[in-house]
């Protein structure tokens, strides 16, 4: 399986896009400047998806096949 890292330059904190469903709507890293969201579109073939925001550095976003 693959999954999807969201990293915060930061603090170091790592996310993973696969642990957001409907019911988990908001999660932030360590410091507060990663969050990882998830929108519920109504109407739409996707009943929802994964946002990510950032007020300082970029994340650095990649696909790894190992969760560590």
């Amino acid at each position: 399986m693959k999954y999807t890292v969201v990293k915060c330059m930061n603090c170091k904190t790592i996310l993973y896009k696969e642990d957001f469903n409907k019911e988990r709507i908001t999660k932030s890293c360590e410091c507060g400047e990663i969050t990882v969201s998830t929108q519920i579109i109504e109407n739409s073939i996707y009943p929802w998806y994964v946002t990510v925001s950032h007020t300082g550095a970029r994340p650095d976003i990649y696909e790894t096949n190992e969760r560590g």
